[in-house]
């Protein structure tokens, strides 16, 4: 495959996959403003074995469409993945990465390489100790960690983490949970003095997909997480991991050092570093 095709067959699986990513998004929204509707029925006590049936013939309706739409998205993820490992697909700038010391965001969209690229990187970074902290997708990352060899620490975060965020309404209550977090991390670390900490991903541990927190509490999180993190002589580098969907990577870039992103420029696929703070 000549490098023009490869990056054809790469733009069409991205823009294919953006719209199965907004797609996916929409089916969630139906499904719970349907559950919502039957917990609210349930509570009232009047309902026909009717509604119910015809609920519950909508959300099986709703599961299909799903489930159509994460085979679909897997196949593409797929094929962007087969790309990837066709053109090696690599910074020539790791070395300079690793050097680099505060916070960075790798953004882009579900499934287009970025573990695999932050992974890559880490394998340069020599003579810095390295964590990689992950709530989710714990056995495809200790499967990828072993595939690149890396010497890394996988620190795995509590999954009661994820009901305890659910439950945050008030400004206290989100510094308690942040501080707590990066406490625990730095516990991890120990003495380690120059340390690379990857966060897998930002979008499982931020507050960004809770509709009902506001946005001064969502920044406050990251805030509070990022002051409780750096509180020691660490010279740390914080690398997040974000997937580019419905702005969830914006209040985490306005804390950010330095972006890495994925564009796409006349066909043309590249890997570009920029600075978003002195």
């Amino acid at each position: 495959m000549s490098s023009d095709d490869a990056n054809r067959k790469m733009l069409s699986a991205i823009n294919r996959l953006k719209f199965i990513n907004d797609d996916i998004y929409k089916l969630q929204m139906k499904r719970k403003e349907l559950s919502d509707k039957i917990i609210e029925i349930s509570k009232g006590g009047i309902f026909s074995e009717d509604q119910i049936n015809n609920f519950m013939q909508e959300l099986s309706e709703l599961e299909k469409q799903k489930f159509y739409l994460e085979t679909e998205k897997n196949h593409i993820v797929g094929e962007i993945k087969g790309v990837l490992e066709n053109k090696n697909v690599l910074l020539d700038r790791s070395m300079e990465i690793c050097n680099l010391k505060g916070i960075m965001t790798v953004s882009g969209l579900p499934g287009i390489g970025k573990t695999e690229t932050i992974l890559k990187m880490l394998n340069n970074c020599n003579g810095r100790d390295k964590l990689i902290v992950v709530l989710r997708d714990r056995e495809r990352i200790e499967k990828l960690v072993n595939e690149f060899n890396i010497d890394a620490k996988i620190y795995f975060i509590n999954p009661i983490y994820t009901k305890k965020k659910l439950d945050i309404r008030s400004i206290d209550q989100v510094s308690k949970i942040a501080n707590r977090l990066a406490n625990d991390i730095n516990k991890v670390l120990g003495d380690k003095r120059n340390p690379v900490i990857v966060i897998h991903r930002s979008n499982d541990i931020s507050l960004d997909r809770i509709d009902e927190i506001s946005g001064i509490i969502k920044e406050e999180f990251w805030s509070s997480f990022l002051q409780a993190l750096a509180t020691n002589e660490k010279e740390y580098l914080i690398i997040f991991n974000c997937d580019d969907v419905n702005e969830e990577c914006t209040n985490l870039l306005s804390f950010s050092d330095y972006l890495l992103t994925v564009k796409y420029n006349e066909g043309n696929i590249n890997i570009y570093l920029s600075r978003t703070r002195l």
